[in-house]
């Protein structure tokens, strides 16, 4: 995945990236993580990005963060696309 994903960032920005969430999460309550893949599994090719998303969502244990706050961005960078999960939009379901 390396060669794909400076295709897309490059060092600073993940330095940019990661300076701005760690200030956000100083002054919230929220978690943020990302999550960067390549491409889709073969099993997965049916799959909404947005399945894809929740399915990493629960993977990484987010919906259990502190006072429910947890967001994940997700990068499918073979298809150059993106999404993003705020776990209060998996309580609505």
């Amino acid at each position: 995945m390396n060669e794909i994903i400076y295709h897309f960032f490059d060092d600073d920005d993940f330095l940019r990236i990661s300076g701005k969430i760690s200030e956000v999460e100083l002054i919230t309550s929220g978690e943020i993580r990302v999550s960067i893949k390549e491409e889709r599994k073969l099993s997965e090719r049916n799959s909404t990005l947005r399945a894809l998303c929740e399915k990493e969502f629960y993977k990484l244990n987010m919906h259990q963060t502190k006072d429910k706050t947890g967001i994940l961005l997700f990068f499918l960078l073979g298809e150059e696309n993106f999404t993003f999960l705020p776990i209060k939009a998996l309580m609505k379901k």
